[in-house]
């Protein structure tokens, strides 16, 4: 039977309420909404969205990390801003962290956010990569097989070895 379980590590922000920062269930990774809180001072990371866009994506990359993922594994996020009309900044700083990634996204302007000053939280769905499929093990051929293979070979071009059947 598959459980969720909540994801934990001492490199990601302190939650601010009853809630996991993320949770893993089977492949999968939920990731609450973050805000630009730096988990180091607890201090928002800056005013503008641009840097709080960014450190709201650390904290989810830091979340992902802890559960053996990452920003390139995301399917989905949840982008609240403050402003909306601080989407296209929003956006740069997004697209720039994520890379050639493009998670579905919804994008929304919030009536009010849940700390002062806060102008963007994101949330998201990612989830664990498979490992690669283990390789088989071959075994090296010994040098006296090799000389005993080409030496059968030869000799049946030879018309020695078995006889051809008729």
């Amino acid at each position: 039977m598959s459980t969720h379980r909540p994801v934990i590590s001492d490199k990601l922000p302190a939650p601010r309420g009853p809630y996991s920062p993320g949770v893993r269930w089977e492949r999968l990774i939920f990731v609450s909404g973050q805000g630009a809180v730096d988990p180091v001072t607890g201090e928002m990371s800056g005013a503008d969205v641009e840097s709080q866009t960014e450190q709201c994506l650390r904290n989810v990359q830091a979340i992902l990390e802890a559960a053996g993922s990452g920003l390139a594994y995301v399917l989905r996020c949840g982008v609240f801003l403050a402003d909306v009309a601080e989407f296209p900044r929003m956006n740069a700083v997004y697209q720039r962290m994520f890379g050639d990634n493009r998670p579905a996204r919804t994008t929304i302007q919030a009536a009010a956010l849940p700390a002062p000053g806060l102008r963007v939280e994101i949330d998201a769905i990612g989830y664990i990569p498979a490992r690669p499929p283990a390789r088989k093990a071959v075994r090296p051929r010994s040098p006296a097989r090799k000389v005993a293979r080409a030496s059968k070979s030869a000799g049946a071009r030879r018309g020695g070895g078995r006889p051809r059947r008729r």
